[in-house]
């Protein structure tokens, strides 16, 4: 069987580039304090076991902090505090276009310290939300799951 012939045709992606830019070093230190900030109050809290969930072979804010810590270059270290600055207002405000924009995420998040406990608990439950995702779409292949966590046989690619 011939195969396509691709060689010729031209990409977009040589002329276009829709990555971010980096963070200016404002930023960066900023978008750094507020993580840490956030994680130090995940890991503060009580760990009080649901019956329908069983406990995790990780912890959660260690995991996000190894990831933001183990990207290999300052815009990778961009890219994920972008990710999880983000993703922890999922649900806490309604998702705007430019969301994954520090400069419109980290004034939402710079006075954690100042939220009621409610608001707070919301945002240490997105830290488990976003540790899970990790691990079951990224970390993990999914027909390994069943056996790593115990939960329903059967799941294959």
């Amino acid at each position: 069987m011939a195969s396509p012939h691709h060689r010729h045709q031209s990409s977009l992606e040589a002329i276009l580039d829709f990555s971010p830019p980096p963070l200016l070093p404002s930023q960066r230190t900023q978008g750094k304090e507020t993580l840490t900030k956030l994680l130090a109050y995940y890991r503060q809290l009580p760990t009080i076991p649901s019956p329908k969930s069983k406990p995790k072979p990780y912890r959660p804010a260690d995991l996000l902090e190894l990831v933001y810590e183990h990207a290999i270059s300052d815009l990778g270290q961009d890219n994920v505090l972008r990710y999880l600055l983000s993703s922890l207002l999922d649900g806490e405000v309604e998702l705007q276009a430019g969301l994954h924009d520090l400069s419109h995420t980290l004034p939402l998040l710079v006075d954690f310290d100042s939220w009621n406990e409610p608001r707070k608990t919301r945002i240490a439950a997105q830290i488990e939300v976003i540790a899970s995702h990790l691990i079951n779409h990224f970390f993990l292949p999914r027909k390994y799951l069943h056996s790593f966590f115990d939960t329903t046989p059967g799941i294959e690619e």
